[in-house]
């Protein structure tokens, strides 16, 4: 990945470029392989490198399963995490503020004091998710199943 990111220019790589089709295979690969915490360290290093930035989103993560991730403390402020599975994930002092979580799946996940402010959680389920102290300030949860 650092060979793609260095020397082929993945982050300004065009939408079809082989480069962004090797990157999203090896990062599915590895997500797959991964247990709950390791997931939250790729994620990070994702975030950081500017591969799933809200804005410009270079590796989709659309339809991935972090299922059972551990994301407690990370910083994914600004990403793209549409349609992503977050069952039973855990995500205590997560930074998520004006990530775009639509049409994701985050049922029974753990989200104490969570920053979702400015988030766009339209149509995602979040069916028994634990908001405790949650800052869901200027958040669309527009379409959003809340039931419990």
């Amino acid at each position: 990945m650092s060979n793609l990111i260095l020397l082929n220019n993945l982050t300004t790589s065009e939408k079809d470029s082989p480069e962004r089709a090797i990157a999203q295979a090896h990062t599915f690969t590895a997500l797959r392989t991964l247990d709950g915490p390791r997931m939250g360290i790729l994620l990070q290093f994702l975030k950081e490198a500017r591969l799933i930035d809200r804005d410009r989103n270079v590796i989709s993560l659309y339809g991935i399963n972090l299922n059972k991730a551990n994301l407690s403390g990370v910083d994914l402020s600004d990403t793209c995490l549409s349609g992503v599975y977050l069952r039973e994930a855990e995500l205590f002092n997560a930074n998520l503020s004006n990530a775009d979580l639509s049409y994701s799946v985050l049922e029974r996940a753990e989200l104490f004091n969570v920053n979702l402010s400015n988030a766009d959680l339209s149509y995602s389920v979040l069916v028994r998710a634990e908001l405790l102290e949650a800052d869901l300030s200027n958040t669309n949860l527009r379409n959003a199943d809340l039931t419990d």
